[in-house]
């Protein structure tokens, strides 16, 4: 009689038989820039976009307030193929004044939206929002001199379905997720895909200084950021929090939104893959020593192995990990001295 196996065996022999090509698992390539256009591509293609294909329409502000420090918009970017992307912009006094600023992206993760690294109380429709674990990044950024913009991601906040609105459904993530993927194209696609006109509106601006562009979200914030950072190579900074793993410890150890998943990408690479795109340009990984959903084993495996392509490019002082000791959250006790360390 063949021996039986329980369907949590055989997925796992599924996931370890494929057989990551592109992998730097393998070794890292003698020429690595080669290496990174050749996995960009792959990535670029499993995730069913064309970068080259986006465009911004225009932006319009439609509110506006003076905090001490910065002044923040509530404004609305319009990309050419009838998306409105609704955003709040935080603008550095430095910036008023005339200087030339970074700009950071503050990416949110799975919650209620903008209004989370925005610092809100309230959601868009007047309901409590936990800000607790320092998530208000956007705050933090413009406190500390960078012009920051964030975003609803599409999925969530005013850029969810209809149905689940009216539902009262966290998020539009599945729906959104199956239906791009029975078109050939990923949420997390479409969602790099928006971060990079994102980025358009803000290298823009004149008060930015376009060659010092950040990219930094939580969680499912995270995940939008190291890809964003690993296909756009106009991003300076990098900073997934709670995110940056192996796919074996996380998505594909447990139950995870289905926004995460890449039909494919597996065949090419790992998670550590995906970053190692990224060098020798910064990236400064958060963790969090009890996150259950990222686990710090796989942590250490995936940041050991993008040391290694740091490394082959002379670069390591470019990449930086903090470990914070609680759970799934933000930590900013280091990242902005980083960071500044680095400007």
């Amino acid at each position: 009689m063949l021996p039986r196996q329980s369907l949590e065996q055989y997925v796992a022999q599924v996931v370890d038989a494929a057989p990551r090509r592109l992998s730097l698992a393998h070794g890292v390539p003698a020429d690595l820039a080669a290496w990174q256009q050749q996995f960009r591509d792959a990535l670029v293609a499993a995730l069913g976009i064309d970068p080259a294909a986006r465009s911004l329409a225009e932006a319009e502000v439609f509110s506006e307030r003076e905090f001490e420090g910065y002044v923040r918009q509530y404004v609305r970017l319009y990309s050419d193929n009838g998306l409105v992307f609704p955003a709040f912009l935080f603008i550095p006094n430095s910036a008023v004044e005339g200087g030339r600023v970074p700009a950071l992206l503050a990416l949110h993760g799975h919650g209620t939206g903008k209004n989370i690294p925005a610092g809100f109380e309230v959601d868009v429709k007047g309901s409590p929002v936990q800000i607790a674990g320092e998530r208000n990044y956007a705050v933090q950024a413009a406190l500390r001199g960078y012009l920051a913009l964030a975003p609803d991601q599409l999925g969530f906040g005013e850029l969810m379905l209809e149905e689940d609105m009216t539902a009262k459904r966290g998020s539009s993530c599945d729906q959104f997720s199956m239906r791009c993927m029975m078109s050939g194209t990923t949420a997390l696609g479409q969602r790099v895909l928006q971060s990079m006109i994102c980025l358009d509106f803000l290298a823009g601006m004149t008060e930015v200084d376009e060659t010092r562009l950040v990219v930094m979200g939580q969680s499912g914030g995270g995940t939008t950021s190291l890809f964003t950072g690993a296909v756009d190579q106009r991003v300076w900074a990098t900073v997934p929090s709670c995110y940056f793993c192996t796919f074996r410890h996380s998505i594909l150890a447990m139950a995870h939104c289905s926004c995460n998943y890449v039909p494919r990408l597996l065949e090419e690479g790992e998670m550590y893959d995906v970053a190692a795109l990224i060098a020798p340009r910064l990236l400064y990984v958060i963790a969090g020593r009890e996150d259950p959903i990222f686990p710090i084993e796989g942590v250490e495996v995936a940041y050991a192995k993008v040391q290694e392509a740091y490394e082959a490019l002379d670069a390591s002082t470019n990449l930086g990990l903090y470990v914070g000791p609680e759970g799934h959250r933000f930590y900013a006790a280091e990242v902005w001295d980083w960071l500044a360390q680095r400007l």
